[in-house]
């Protein structure tokens, strides 16, 4: 599933990401969780201020994120 995510790029793209298009809502990202990174991709478990925990994911090659 695609999604929109805003994201804060200080040096590199994605660093920080701020808000979230979910159910049709934008959702402001309150913390992230945790963070990985392989070489196709950015990974963010994050948690919104409305108390959503999602786990975001930025496909490199694909320059696209889902919610997985």
């Amino acid at each position: 599933m695609g999604a929109e995510v805003e994201c804060r790029s200080d040096s590199t793209y994605p660093e920080r990401p701020v808000t979230v298009l979910w159910a049709g809502v934008r959702r402001t990202i309150d913390q992230i969780v945790s963070r990985s990174r392989n070489p196709n991709a950015y990974s963010f478990r994050v948690q919104t201020t409305d108390g959503l925990t999602l786990n975001l994911v930025y496909d490199v090659p694909a320059d696209r994120w889902d919610i997985k």
